[in-house]
């Protein structure tokens, strides 16, 4: 990029402010002869209709359970509870038994 003058700054900011007072110069007449409203009629718009309302719904509306994908993570996260409560089961249960089996020995050894 070309470094500009401070002269070529001051030149750009008087011209942009003309530009300015013209545009508002011609708005200010096209008020006086009424043809401003005339004007915004006559502009192409895009409708202004509000966009209809969407309810967002999971379930059956938007086939949620049909996708394989959700059905595969919700089989996943099961599958992992499952698991996790198996190996709980498993560690209460081998904890009862060594301690059990350690009690035991203890007693054992006592009295003898």
């Amino acid at each position: 990029m070309i470094p500009q003058l401070p002269g070529d700054k001051d030149a750009l900011i008087r011209d942009l402010r003309r530009q300015l007072a013209a545009a508002q110069s011609e708005i200010r007449l096209l008020k006086r002869r009424g043809l401003l409203d005339e004007l915004r009629k006559a502009a192409p718009r895009k409708p202004a209709t509000a966009p209809g309302q969407v309810s967002m719904k999971l379930g059956r509306r938007l086939g949620l359970w049909r996708s394989p994908a959700v059905v595969g993570v919700v089989g996943l996260v099961l599958l992992g509870f499952a698991t996790d409560a198996g190996v709980g089961w498993y560690q209460a249960r081998s904890l009862m038994s060594s301690s059990s089996a350690s009690s035991t020995s203890r007693t054992a050894s006592r009295s003898a």
